[in-house]
């Protein structure tokens, strides 16, 4: 197939357009007109009854296999392997991360005083090089959206959040009562919902291949940090191909421990109504960025085992590896010009939980990984 461009008039340039090669799916791949698989690749997708390499918690980890001379290895990630080694006393592995953590930590900036409440900045006074400004402010939004593109729009549409000035006691009663334990909730799963027989026992605490680190370092944007300052565009200029932190993830899992989270700075977000009201605030925890590179890892190689396996719902679009939402508005889409179509009625209805997350009780969370073996 040829297409032809024009551009101002004439002819630009002739480029041939070319049908990508079929995937063809492995012997004993899950195909179902309900479930389609994932545009993933298939190096990335667990084999379906294929068990993976038994795992023995609290056991000490191999040792890392051989670098390849093809894998770019900084002098700095050098450094660092070679002060993180398996079978480390642990000890002397927490302060040789708290040595990497402060080397990587920026200076502490000024704090930031209190804004009022609908605060915007002022606009500048324009001048003779307001051209110039607007061209490198329009380049910085550009850039900005190729990154993050919802914080792109919330920096367009809607004023910066402001200042919580609500006592600090009527927040911790508030969230301490939303999050605490639901009277009532079961533990155990509803019938119908235990892991087929022939299912492989999901990968999550198999060892953390640096290929995977570099994967979830690829998809992250440089948002705000956790305690320690460190952002993961540090991570991804230090770190790129994920030999160091992969390391250090080895060593947690072998050890059973998770030292890399456990103390995260909470930031709350006006969403709309009365500032007075602590119902109308987010609460955005801001959790080292290692911590949560090492559960995006336990996330993907979850969902991967849940979608392989069929054990997600047909119903669920969001949270998923693939764009779920996408189809609920095309059906909704077809749905209005059917309607149109035809003349007639249609009644659509949309329901929004109330605090959706903190109603989920966590006992039920927990109940359901223990039905997986997860816990």
């Amino acid at each position: 197939m040829w297409r032809r461009g024009r551009m101002g008039g004439s002819v630009s340039s002739v480029e041939s357009i070319l049908p990508p090669p079929p995937v063809r799916s492995p012997p004993g791949a899950l195909l179902s007109p309900v479930n389609p698989p994932l545009n993933l690749p298939l190096r990335d997708r667990p084999q379906p009854g294929s068990p993976p390499p038994p795992s023995t918690p609290g056991a000490p980890s191999p040792p890392d296999p051989p670098i390849s001379p093809r894998e770019k290895i900084s002098p700095w990630q050098r450094e660092w392997l070679a002060r993180f080694t398996p079978g480390m006393e642990w000890a002397t592995f927490l302060a040789t991360l708290d040595k990497l953590v402060t080397s990587l930590s920026p200076a502490p900036s000024p704090s930031r005083q209190p804004r009022p409440v609908g605060f915007r900045p002022p606009r500048p006074r324009r001048t003779r090089h307001d051209g110039d400004r607007d061209v490198r402010e329009a380049a910085r939004i550009q850039n900005l959206y190729r990154t993050a593109p919802k914080r792109t729009m919330r920096e367009i549409l809607e004023a910066s959040s402001p200042i919580c000035s609500i006592p600090e006691e009527a927040i911790m009663a508030y969230f301490t009562s939303s999050y605490s334990a639901k009277i009532g909730c079961a533990v155990e799963p509803p019938p119908g919902c235990a892991i087929p027989a022939g299912a492989s026992p999901p990968p999550v605490l198999d060892r953390i291949e640096p290929r995977e680190v570099a994967k979830m370092l690829r998809k992250t944007a440089n948002t705000a940090p956790g305690p320690d300052g460190v952002k993961y565009g540090i991570w991804r200029r230090r770190d790129s191909t994920g030999h160091v932190l992969s390391t250090i993830f080895n060593i947690c899992l072998a050890a059973g421990r998770f030292p890399l989270s456990k103390v995260s700075a909470t930031v709350l977000i006006h969403k709309k109504g009365a500032p007075d009201e602590i119902s109308n605030w987010r609460p955005i925890a801001l959790s080292d960025t290692a911590g949560k590179l090492l559960c995006s890892v336990f996330a993907h190689r979850l969902s991967s085992w849940l979608t392989d396996n069929r054990l997600l719902s047909w119903a669920q679009k969001g949270f998923t590896l693939s764009e779920g939402s996408l189809e609920h508005n095309f059906m909704l889409q077809e749905l209005l010009d059917e309607g149109r179509r035809r003349g007639g009625e249609l009644c659509l209805a949309w329901l929004d939980l109330a605090n959706a997350f903190g109603s989920v009780p966590h006992r039920a969370v927990v109940a359901a990984l223990r039905s997986a073996s997860l816990t």
